[in-house]
């Protein structure tokens, strides 16, 4: 009789430790510009925080297109899943930087605009007439 109490016993801390720590958490990064971490998993629920690219969050479950997130500062709510990525972002720039590097040292003059091939040139820039 003992041992059952004893087994008990010790499933009732298991329990307990389990449900106030989190084990194997998946930690996984904001990828998108921001995000906003609400207290729902709707669009229409209140902000708790937005948070910035790059941002690192423990996710505690997943529902549909949903994660129930913890930030660094202890702050839980959830975040739609195609904002976060299992790796960190390389930059906050990005692709941007690498894409304006070719134009590093160049004037305005020297670098195409795309005002031209949307149809935009100088001769339109004026208003025509409106009597003939």
């Amino acid at each position: 009789m003992k041992w059952v109490v004893s087994i008990c016993s010790s499933l009732v801390i298991v329990a307990f430790f389990a449900s106030t720590h989190s084990f194997g958490a998946e930690k996984m990064f904001v990828r998108a510009v921001s995000a906003k971490l609400r207290s729902g998993k709707s669009p229409l629920t209140p902000v708790i925080e937005t948070l910035k690219k790059g941002s690192e969050v423990e996710v505690l479950s997943r529902k549909g297109r949903f994660a129930l997130v913890r930030t660094k500062d202890k702050k839980e709510g959830w975040l739609y899943l195609r904002r976060l990525s299992a790796e960190k972002s390389e930059s906050e720039a990005g692709i941007f930087s690498t894409l304006g590097s070719s134009f590093r040292g160049k004037d305005a003059s020297q670098t195409a605009t795309s005002a031209a091939p949307r149809g935009i040139e100088k001769e339109s820039d004026t208003t025509p007439d409106s009597n003939p």
